[in-house]
């Protein structure tokens, strides 16, 4: 799959992480991509050793997450929040 978003972003196989910052982002992935996979996606930018990783995020008044993506059925939309490795 390759497609245009915004003209700003292409999406491509996989899991794309396309917003970061400090305590949150956002990620979009094919919707047979488990939770963990995503999650370990995202942590693989902390350095080594760092007691933080990113974590999906609950429900956020009333939306659940993962979220249709709104450019291809075939993925999802993920927000992940940091929070102290378990």
């Amino acid at each position: 799959m390759l497609a245009t978003v915004n003209d700003n972003a292409v999406l491509g196989d996989g899991i794309q992480i396309f917003a970061a910052g400090p305590n949150c982002c956002a990620a979009c992935a094919p919707t047979n991509v488990h939770k963990s996979a995503v999650e370990r996606k995202a942590s693989r930018g902390e350095p080594r050793g760092s007691i933080l990783v990113w974590r999906a995020a609950g429900p956020i008044i009333g939306h659940l997450h993962p979220r249709p993506c709104p450019y291809d059925p075939a993925r999802q939309h993920w927000l992940l929040v940091r929070d102290l490795r378990r």
